[in-house]
């Protein structure tokens, strides 16, 4: 399960009794929020107020009615950020759930896909929340407090996107000790920020006065110039100041011998402010420093000290930069710098012994995060790597891989070394965030070590590495992980099952394939773990496909997704995975704008889960041969070059595989017979010979290639073999191609009465199951005469496979009158959506499409309609009635 929402990182903090009112910088962030701007950055080095500031300011913005009577005028989320917040996951989490306190139903469709188990990009979950925000009436504000302690680049690189596309309503304001990575030029050039920094938060010396009056301090001017002139105005300083100056006789000599840089005038200044302390309250604030957070409960459980809750309210009085986290008072945290300088007067061994009591009562408490951060303070790897073992498998499940990365970089490299339980959770780490270079690496090392025994969940990492690169060790690697890994090992037990169903498959034993992805299906729903569920799930629909159950592997996918659904019957964004196979089912049925639907959604919620190639490029596989029937030809070839691309530079040699072989398939049926042969020498290249589904298939290709080129007698008798060998694999639907092709060369050499026979037999066997797109004529496979001779066997099944070829040839994807280059159905549609007003990431709701792909698509409208901008647009669609 994921961690708790700590709901004291959304406290707003309270405005503090006695403090100095600066009006001149309130009015600063009134303007900017006034202007519109996106950001208020305010930088400055500890100490210097920032927090303090943003909290007078909200005084100001208190929640009232608006003008028009509705909502409120200014609503507010804060979030105060640590350094565990650089894990993505829990970033988006606590954004989230700050967002809330705005409006609550803010994020809700985004949360479950937190809980997935791989990374979803954060611009996908983004982009809903950048709406919801858009539809709110009211102005809002959303704080970030300390982002200094952000140092993960994807989240720098979301927060950009986030502020690139916020509404108008939306402002940020950030606090933060260092200026973070964002394009901060460009935001000033446009006048888009507001900024205050260290030299607009010095206290003038009107400020200082005012400070020291409300201290009961008496202060002469040349002693307050004194003191301001050393403190540059540093509000820390200047509260230190205060505290010391409070039991000086002689506060004028005092101040003259007060010098030095900061850090110097702090470690004086606490030296001073100790000295003036009980010893008891000393021991309490040096016994307590390390402590990143606590309460009354921790605090007695590390000092010994019954009266904890009794002196943390004495130090709230006394103001000892002691901080409340929650308007119950009921935990609090040190002012970072006052924290570091009472951590000086510690032992190390002292230290470690406070850390080892805190990491036993979070853990006594059922903290365990807290718990493993105390352990790895010390550190204490042995007690660390006890809890991380507890909690991997549910952080991994829930998709926190960053979080336990982050843990796992943090152990001295021996303990990683010496354990293949940590290995494995690391290697799936890098994987699951997108950085499957670094987990080859480590996974290299590992294997290679001769001193090393095999360990199951290593064992399942190389038979996932071996089924993605086609090797052949995939098998033995699979089962001897199975051997060893029981059913507590959930995603390796998973893992090896995936990869061994997967080296069935390619090697044709489709039977024992289907048993083991069943296997994994049931194992995932015995376990409630939707992810390994249907995982398998998804192999065995494709499997079914193959095997010529086409109506058994639809009615499997439409039950699971009536199955797998929330409390409120809205679809889990785990289904995600499964819109691969529907949609192939549904473009073999020739449902093909359904197919399109599901597998252009599929993408775009994939990515949200996790990198699309997990999937094996099936989807862009179906809408390229979708492309293909729409006579969008170069955005086929384009969907299935982007995945070679990408799947090459991660050594995904399968995935190459398949995507050339989908290409050299177009270039088939478009009749480009020098094409198809310069893709099959590519595809030749890459076909392992001890896999024999993928060598059937490019014996498919050169026989319809012989054929093609007149040599029939060598491309039949490859027919025969491959259509003996595909009966006994059980893989009807590659058996039906084969048919389909022994028709057409039959036909070819003047055998019509063997070519009808053959075909008509295929025809039926796929008209009881419904395959319809393996039928369509096309120039390289002209189907056409054969169709129309077989009628009378399957008369509505031929009937609907030639009204869907009709349709598509009277679609919007003929050429209009007054444009020579026509646009696609798909094109038509954007088109409709820019008249309509639509922005792009409208177009992208409304399609189910990317942002990405919606701005492609508005980019070729614009071209083919030979126009630079969307009113021209508008203006040459009513020209051509459109």
């Amino acid at each position: 399960m994921p961690a708790p929402i700590l709901v004291t990182k959304l406290y707003i903090p309270p405005l503090r009794p006695n403090i100095v009112l600066r009006p001149r910088l309130v009015e600063r962030l009134n303007e900017g929020l006034a202007a519109g701007r996106k950001l208020a950055l305010i930088s400055a080095p500890a100490g210097y107020g920032k927090t303090t500031l943003v909290a007078e300011w909200l005084n100001t913005l208190t929640p009232r009615p608006s003008s028009g009577g509705r909502g409120y005028g200014v609503r507010v989320a804060w979030l105060s950020l640590d350094a565990s917040d650089n894990d993505s996951v829990r970033f988006l989490r606590y954004f989230l759930a700050a967002c809330q306190k705005i409006e609550p139903s803010l994020g809700a469709n985004s949360q479950p896909l937190l809980e997935m188990p791989q990374f979803p990009p954060i611009n996908a979950i983004l982009d809903d929340l950048i709406n919801e925000l858009a539809a709110l009436d009211a102005q809002h504000v959303l704080i970030l407090d300390d982002y200094h302690v952000i140092t993960n680049p994807q989240i720098h690189a979301a927060l950009e996107y986030f502020i690139e596309n916020q509404p108008a309503a939306t402002h940020i304001v950030l606090t933060t000790r260092a200026d973070p990575p964002l394009p901060l030029a460009r935001l000033r050039a446009r006048r888009q920020m507001t900024e205050l920094r260290a030299r607009d938060l010095r206290f003038t010396a009107d400020e200082a006065r005012v400070f020291f009056g409300l201290a009961n301090l008496s202060l002469a001017d040349k002693a307050l110039r004194a003191l301001d002139e050393r403190t540059e105005g540093w509000a820390a300083g200047l509260q230190l100041a205060v505290l010391a100056l409070q039991h000086q006789p002689d506060p004028a000599a005092f101040i003259e011998t007060f010098c030095g840089s900061h850090r110097y005038v702090l470690d004086y200044l606490i030296d001073e402010v100790l000295k003036r302390q009980p010893s008891e309250i000393n021991t309490f604030l040096t016994q307590t420093a390390p402590l990143p957070r606590f309460n009354a409960a921790l605090c007695q459980a590390v000092t010994g000290n019954p009266a904890a809750a009794d002196i943390l309210v004495q130090l709230e009085r006394a103001n000892l930069f002691i901080l409340p986290l929650d308007e119950m008072r009921g935990w609090y945290r040190y002012h970072p710098l006052f924290a570091d300088a009472l951590r000086l007067g510690l032992e190390r061994a002292d230290e470690a012994t406070i850390h080892a009591c805190a990491a036993e009562w979070f853990e006594n408490q059922g903290h365990l995060h807290e718990a493993i951060d105390h352990w790895l303070a010390i550190p204490n790897p042995l007690q660390a790597v006890r809890l991380i073992d507890q909690l991997a498998p549910d952080l991994l499940r829930t998709g926190e891989a960053q979080t336990l990365l982050g843990w796992l970089n943090r152990l001295p490299k021996s303990a990683l070394a010496e354990s293949p339980e940590l290995l494995s959770h690391q290697l799936l780490c890098f994987l699951m965030t997108g950085q499957p270079d670094a987990a080859r690496e480590i996974a290299a090392r590992a294997y290679a070590s001769p001193s090393r025994s095999p360990d199951g969940r290593l064992l399942a990492m190389r038979s996932w590495f071996s089924a993605a690169m086609g090797d052949g060790e995939t098998s033995e690697l699979a089962r001897l992980a199975l051997e060893q890994l029981g059913d507590k090992d959930s995603f390796f037990h998973a893992l090896a099952l995936l990869a061994l169903g997967s080296q069935y498959a390619w090697s044709a034993n489709l039977t024992e394939s289907s048993l083991v992805f069943r296997q994994t299906w049931e194992l995932g729903r015995r376990m409630k773990h939707p992810f390994i569920a249907l995982g398998g799930l998804t192999n065995l629909a494709f499997n079914l496909l193959e095997m010529g159950q086409l109506r058994e592997s639809e009615a499997l996918c439409r039950a699971t997704f009536e199955e797998y659904v929330d409390s409120r019957g809205r679809p889990l964004p785990v289904l995600a995975i499964l819109h691969a196979p529907l949609a192939a089912i549904c473009y073999e049925k020739g449902d093909l704008d359904e197919a399109q639907n599901l597998a252009e959604r599929g993408i775009v919620l994939c990515q949200r889960l996790f990198s699309n190639e997990i999937m094996g490029g099936d989807n862009e596989i179906t809408l390229a041969r979708i492309a293909l029937e729409h006579g969008d030809l170069e955005k086929g070839f384009d969907l299935l070059r982007g995945v070679t691309r990408s799947a090459s530079t991660r050594g995904m040699t399968v995935v190459v595989y398949k995507m050339a072989l989908a290409e050299a398939e177009l270039h088939f049926l478009l009749g480009d017979l020098s094409a198809a042969e310069r893709k099959l020498r590519e595809v030749e290249s890459l076909t392992q010979p001890e896999l024999s589904k993928s060598s059937r298939m490019t014996a498919h290709l050169r026989a319809r290639l012989l054929a093609a080129s007149g040599k029939t007698a060598q491309a039949l008798e490859i027919l025969q073999e491959l259509e003996e060998s595909n009966l006994a694999d059980g893989a009807l639907r590659r058996w039906m191609g084969v048919s389909l092709t022994q028709a057409l060369v039959y036909q070819q050499i003047g055998e019509i009465a063997r070519s009808r026979r053959i075909f008509i037999t295929a025809l039926q066997l796929a008209a009881a199951e419904g395959y319809r797109s393996l039928f369509f004529p096309h120039p390289g496979r002209d189907t056409r005469a054969l169709l129309e001779a077989a009628r009378p066997n399957a008369p509505e099944f031929v009937d609907s496979i030639l009204s869907v070829k009709s349709a598509l040839a009277e679609s919007p994807s003929a050429p209009i009158e007054g444009l020579p280059d026509p646009l696609s159905e798909q094109e038509i549609r954007v088109l409709k959506l820019i008249v309509a007003g639509k922005s792009n990431a409208e177009i992208a709701a409304e399609l189910v499409i990317s942002v990405g792909t919606a701005k492609w698509h508005v980019h070729n409208v614009l071209q083919k309609l030979g126009v630079g901008n969307r009113p021209q647009a508008i203006v040459r669609a009513r020209e051509l009635g459109l």
